[in-house]
């Protein structure tokens, strides 16, 4: 069974490698593509952990996670499963806490606000980024690959190859 999360990198056959190039990241790609419909949907309508200010962003973070983010996440595959829960976290913290600091501490509304009635309502601010970003990271990264890694595993099983005599008989059977 294909781990979910590597911290020391990926050791084992990796399913992906028995892909064609393009089919690896269309994979990668389409796992995350759903995975982080999910996540938003799940996020910003039936959980209500944030609102957003304008509809449009939805689709805007759909698809930066999908064309930008499962690319970086396809070619470092092999790496650790920390590598890319940090990518991600790299980028989007430091946004969010400047929203924080700068806009919503001063009660100035921001592209997303959290809800104070939310599921992480209660949670202080800079914990309550580190969780949101971090579930993202994590559902969006190692989660969306292992998602890819399967289905690759089902659709491009390579058979093992017949690999012919190593020592042809005339070798073996001669008299010594």
């Amino acid at each position: 069974m294909t781990p979910i999360l590597s911290f020391f990198g990926y050791q084992h056959h990796d399913p992906l490698d028995d892909a064609p190039g393009r089919i690896q990241y269309l994979l990668v790609m389409g796992s995350t593509a759903v995975l982080s419909l999910l996540l938003l949907y799940l996020v910003f309508d039936v959980l209500h952990i944030a609102s957003l200010k304008y509809a449009w962003l939805f689709w805007l973070e759909w698809a930066v996670l999908t064309l930008f983010y499962a690319p970086v996440v396809c070619a470092l595959r092999k790496s650790s499963s920390l590598v890319h829960i940090g990518l991600l976290m790299a980028g989007g913290v430091p946004i969010d806490l400047f929203l924080e600091a700068r806009y919503r501490s001063q009660g100035v509304e921001t592209l997303w606000m959290y809800n104070p009635d939310g599921l992480l309502g209660h949670v202080q601010p800079l914990l309550r980024i580190a969780i949101v970003w971090f579930g993202d990271a994590l559902i969006c990264g190692p989660i969306a690959l292992w998602i890819a890694r399967l289905v690759a595993g089902a659709a491009f099983h390579k058979q093992p190859e017949a690999v012919g005599d190593l020592f042809p008989d005339e070798w073996s059977l001669e008299q010594v």
